[in-house]
């Protein structure tokens, strides 16, 4: 499955309601362990996980 030692992720997740049905949608990124305050380090740039964080906040269910 992708998890043990040494392994890090990064996970966003949008989570809705229509008409009683809950919607999930995310986003992982997998890779080697990292450290939270350094970016460098992290399995996805922070300018995507900015950018996928904005198209996030654009989710509408109709």
């Amino acid at each position: 499955m992708g998890y043990g030692p040494g392994i890090g992720e990064i996970g966003l997740f949008w989570i809705g309601e229509d008409d009683g049905v809950i919607i999930k949608i995310y986003q992982q990124w997998r890779g080697n362990s990292f450290v939270l305050e350094d970016p460098s380090t992290w399995p996805a740039s922070q300018q995507t996980v900015q950018q996928t964080i904005g198209k996030f906040g654009k989710i509408e269910v109709k």
